[in-house]
């Protein structure tokens, strides 16, 4: 494994076939792959991409239960009044809907969810449920 400080220069050497493997975004990779600068894989979601639907996800491809994708989610202060986190979700998710929007997302692969304040901590909950057994076992750190 080669520890690059960042995506351009790993892409650099997985096009130049210095790197045989990398797992990045989609959004970067999925041109690459179309015009035949890399070969692609898989998906590491729990389900196939809508921007890379031929491509199997990884638990298809052969590594059961194995499901990673990268997030953000919108953040407010700590003790934000409910009726305002209230309302920035219903501004987020009307945003979301925008055709335009939706249009500019599907063509990057980027596959919103739009939610309130508890589906947000729930995924939130979960991703550290999930990954911190990982962190402790192999010493790396989030951040």
């Amino acid at each position: 494994m080669v520890p690059y400080r960042g995506t351009p220069q790993a892409v650099t050497d997985l096009v130049a076939g210095r790197a045989e493997l990398m797992i990045d975004s989609q959004t970067l990779l999925a041109p690459l792959a179309r015009d035949g600068r890399v070969r692609a894989l898989a998906v590491t979601t729990a389900h196939r991409s809508r921007l890379l639907p031929e491509l199997p996800t990884l638990a298809e491809a052969g590594v059961p239960g194995y499901a990673a994708s990268s997030w953000q989610a919108l953040q407010a202060p700590a003790g934000t009044p409910a009726p305002i986190l209230a309302r920035l979700a219903e501004a987020a998710a009307a945003a979301l809907a925008e055709p335009g929007v939706e249009a500019r997302y599907a063509e990057a692969g980027i596959e919103p969810l739009a939610g309130g304040p508890a589906e947000a901590a729930r995924l939130i909950r979960a991703e550290a449920a999930k990954w911190a057994p990982i962190l402790k076992a192999t010493g790396a750190r989030a951040g």
